[in-house]
């Protein structure tokens, strides 16, 4: 199975809908874990959902991934990844936040079966830093992050290529047609 989780804070719903917007049915399952309280999510997901040929969900309590599909954290809940079923958690936030993008990678296990891509978006702090060390020393996965021109705060993508671990570093254009290129 092939899997892509994107995390993102700060300007990440803005670069998010121009990644979905015409984006066809991909190969692969999506877990998309963006900054943003309960009540947006459905809303969100909803915005990717009509833009794209991903069926793209606000999730529930338990989601199955299949290829095709998109769920998106809940806010206020963590996401975690136990192949081939993503889980909201309760629990404290960390890095100030819930979702956060280093629980949800985490989470993911170590397996062969997953073809692995992470993308780390815009944003404020450091989510997803720690989650992309974890990965990278237990597993093989790509990752990506965006680059600094195209980014509103180039917190989060600077932290995780400060880390020496990023594969790529990419425009959103470029992410669109990795994914296409990949994926279809």
């Amino acid at each position: 199975m092939k899997l892509v989780v994107f995390g993102s804070s700060t300007g990440g719903t803005r670069i998010l809908e121009s990644l979905f917007k015409g984006l066809p049915k991909l190969d692969c399952a999506m877990a998309i874990v963006q900054h943003i309280n309960a009540p947006f999510c459905q809303k969100f997901a909803k915005s990717l959902d009509v833009n794209s040929g991903m069926n793209v969900i606000c999730s529930d309590e338990e989601e199955i991934f299949k290829p095709g599909t998109a769920f998106v954290a809940r806010g206020g809940k963590h996401l975690e990844i136990t192949y081939p079923k993503a889980q909201n958690k309760d629990g404290e936030p960390v890095n100030y936040v819930h979702p956060a993008i280093d629980v949800t990678l985490k989470s993911i296990p170590s397996s062969k079966q997953i073809d692995l891509t992470v993308i780390l978006l815009t944003g404020m702090g450091k989510d997803g830093v720690e989650g992309v060390k974890y990965l990278k020393e237990k597993r093989q996965c790509h990752l990506i992050a965006q680059s600094e021109e195209s980014c509103s705060v180039f917190g989060i993508p600077k932290r995780a290529i400060e880390t020496g671990l990023v594969d790529s570093v990419m425009s959103p254009e470029d992410i669109k047609n990795f994914l296409i290129k990949n994926y279809t």
